[in-house]
C-alpha cells in the first residue's frame, strides 16, 4: 500500500528514517543534509517514533554516539555531508572495524575547497575505502527506497557492515520530486477484545494502543493508506438480549487513533458476531450481524441490511460474496447485494466457510 507524494530528497529520507523507527538518532547540522535530522526531530517531539534523538556538539560525536549505541545492541542513524563527514574521519574507520551496522545518511557535497558548497562527490570518495557500504541514489524514489532497505543491508548476518545512503546535495536533497512511499512499514496491530488491542515495529515487541473503548471487540484491515479498526460492542459475553452498537477507527501510523464513525444510535441487534472485514479492489467493508458496512475511502459509510446467516465476506470472481447456510449474497460493488438460495448443506448459519479460488499456472 503505497502513498504518492511530492517530496524532497531530505524529506523522503527522513519519512524513511520514521518508519524504520531507529532507537538513536545522532547528528549535527550541515548543509545540505540539515534538514533530515530538522525533519525527524519533528518526528520524535509529535511521538510519531520513540528513538532517542541526540543533539551532539559536533560530526564526530555524532559518529561517537551512534558507535556506542550499535556496540550496546541499539539500531543506529546519522546524517551529513561533506566537512561534517571528513571531521567524522577517525571515527567512520572505527564503525566498519567493529562491523557496526550503522546507516548514514550522506547528503554529497564538496569538501569546501575553493569555498564550494556544491554538489560533487569528493566526500563520499574521500571515505570510498573506509570499509562502508554505499548506494548512491539516483533521485528521490531511490533516496526513499534506499534508506529503508539500509539496514536490511547492513545487519545482514553475511554482512555487519555499516552503510551510507548517498544523494546529490541541493540536486536531489531540496529539489522536489513525485515519489511513491508505504504508509504502514513498521507497523503491526493485534485487535483483541475488550478495548486491548497492540501495536508492534517488529512483531516480537508489542505496545498497548490506548484511548479505545473497552468492552468492544475489533477487527482491523489497512485501506486507502491507514489502518480501519472496526468495532463491536460486545456487553458480557455478548448475551442475546443485549444491543450492540458498531464503531470505527481510523489511524495513520498505528499508534494515534481517531473515532471517525458511531453507529450506535441507529445500528443495533440483539446477537453478535466477530466483524469480518475485507479491503479489495478500492472497497472497505466489514460484515457483522445483520449489517454490511462499506466505503470507498475509509472516511465515508453506507449501511447494507441484510438477512441472517454467513459471517465471512470474501472477493471471488471480480465480486463480493457472503456465503451461508441458505442463501448466498454477492454485490460487485458492495453496496448493491443479491440473494438466491444455495445447495450448502451445513447445520449452522454462521459458519466460516471459505472459498478458495485456484490460481492459474
Amino acid at each position: 500500500m503505497s502513498i504518492r507524494e511530492r517530496l524532497s530528497g531530505n524529506e523522503a529520507a527522513a519519512i524513511a528514517m520514521k518508519q524504520i523507527n531507529p532507537d538513536v538518532v545522532a547528528a549535527f547540522p550541515i548543509t545540505p543534509s540539515t534538514e533530515i535530522p530538522q525533519y525527524f526531530s519533528t518526528f520524535v517531539s509529535n511521538g510519531t517514533v520513540d528513538t532517542e534523538f541526540v543533539a551532539v556538539e559536533s560530526e564526530h560525536s555524532a559518529m561517537s554516539a551512534c558507535i556506542g549505541a550499535e556496540a550496546a545492541g541499539a539500531r543506529a542513524m546519522t546524517a551529513t555531508s561533506a566537512n561534517g563527514l571528513s571531521l567524522m574521519w577517525e571515527m567512520i574507520y572505527i564503525a566498519s572495524s567493529m562491523r557496526l551496522p550503522i546507516v548514514m545518511s550522506l547528503v554529497n557535497r564538496a569538501v569546501s575547497g575553493p569555498l564550494n558548497i556544491h554538489n560533487d562527490h569528493s566526500d563520499a570518495y574521500g571515505v570510498r575505502d573506509a570499509g562502508w557500504i554505499m548506494l548512491f541514489s539516483e533521485n528521490n524514489q531511490e533516496a526513499y527506497d534506499n534508506t529503508l532497505m539500509a539496514h536490511r543491508i547492513a545487519e545482514h548476518e553475511n554482512v555487519r557492515l555499516p552503510l551510507m545512503v548517498c544523494q546529490d546535495g541541493f540536486i536531489t536533497s531540496h529539489a522536489i520530486e513525485n515519489i511513491e512511499y508505504s504508509s504502514t512499514i513498521g507497523r503491526y496491530v493485534a485487535c483483541g477484545q475488550f478495548g486491548h488491542s497492540y501495536y508492534s515495529s517488529d512483531g516480537d515487541v508489542w505496545t498497548e494502543i490506548h484511548g479505545l473503548p473497552s468492552d468492544y471487540m475489533y477487527n482491523i484491515v489497512t485501506f486507502n493508506n491507514k489502518f480501519i479498526m472496526f468495532g463491536v460492542y460486545c456487553g458480557v459475553y455478548a448475551l442475546s438480549d443485549c444491543e450492540n452498537e458498531y464503531i470505527v477507527y481510523t489511524s495513520n501510523d498505528a499508534i494515534n487513533w481517531s473515532l471517525i464513525y458511531n453507529f450506535s444510535s441507529e445500528y443495533k441487534t440483539g446477537w453478535f458476531n466477530t466483524p469480518n472485514c475485507l479491503a479489495e479492489n478500492g472497497h472497505c467493508l466489514f460484515l457483522s450481524d445483520n449489517y454490511i458496512f462499506h466505503s470507498n475511502n475509509g472516511e465515508n459509510w453506507t449501511v447494507t441490511k441484510r438477512g441472517n446467516g454467513g459471517c465471512k465476506i470474501q472477493y471471488f470472481h471480480n465480486k463480493f460474496i457472503i456465503p451461508s447456510k441458505n442463501f448466498t449474497y454477492t454485490s460487485t460493488d458492495g453496496i448493491n447485494w443479491e440473494y438466491k438460495e444455495n445447495n450448502l448443506n451445513f447445520n449452522n448459519d454462521d459458519i466460516l466457510i471459505t472459498i478458495q479460488e485456484e490460481e492459474s499456472t
